[in-house]
């Protein structure tokens, strides 16, 4: 087992630059790890919280090379106490590429997906509140 300690936390040292510290930025940490490693594909990729956002996009750069993929209590929204959530979605409801993925997130909390295809369709149509960089050049695969 390996434990990837993120960027800015335990004895792992925060960039000058925050443009350093997005969740895209960290997936490809995992990679250069991964081929540091020597292994050619991850048995099992577990993320948790942020990490868990970290392991999916990971997995959506990297399909080839995570056999399986466990995400727990994923923190895809960044949602904090004090509102900012909302205000996210206020400023943007209206933008054309996370207008549709903010109306996409609300109804998949008021009706969550059923079967993996419902889940992967949510999920594509939600990326750019993950990650717009990502969500603009990303190639969902399913097998």
């Amino acid at each position: 087992m390996v434990y990837f300690e993120l960027r800015g936390n335990g004895l792992s040292s925060r960039p000058a630059d925050e443009s350093r510290m997005t969740i895209e930025v960290m997936a490809h940490d995992l990679e250069h790890l991964r081929k540091h490693l020597g292994i050619e594909s991850v048995p099992v990729l577990f993320g948790h919280s942020n990490g868990a956002c970290i392991s999916l996009i990971y997995a959506a750069l990297y399909p080839e090379r995570v056999d399986k993929l466990i995400v727990m209590a994923a923190e895809i929204n960044n949602n904090t106490p004090n509102n900012t959530s909302a205000r996210f979605a206020s400023v943007r409801k209206d933008d054309p590429v996370y207008g549709p993925a903010l109306a996409t997130l609300m109804g998949v909390v008021a009706n969550p997906p059923q079967t993996d295809d419902e889940f992967i369709q949510a999920l594509e149509n939600c990326c750019p509140t993950i990650s717009a960089t990502t969500a603009r050049r990303l190639s969902w695969r399913t097998a």
